[in-house]
């Protein structure tokens, strides 16, 4: 019926919008580590802040660069 697909579409949609949100919630927490690091803020404050390995942090901002390495990550010793 009509009213089963207008609903399916509202789902439809919903999820579209969780889905944007979490995609740009993505990028801004890579750009908040690179805000932070550009601010002297060392990679063990972030990781610790983002309740995550210094490693992990690393790969976030990574993938975030598609693959290339920020001017500021040779600190970082694995």
């Amino acid at each position: 019926t009509m009213v089963y697909a207008a609903r399916m579409e509202d789902h439809i949609e919903r999820l579209r919008r969780a889905t944007q949100g979490i995609k740009d919630a993505h990028a801004e927490r890579a750009e908040a580590v690179l805000a932070a690091r550009a601010a002297g803020v060392t990679w063990r404050a972030i990781a610790l802040a983002l309740d995550m390995t210094e490693r992990g942090v690393v790969k976030l901002v990574e993938r975030h660069n598609q693959g290339t390495t920020p001017e500021t990550m040779p600190e970082h010793h694995p």
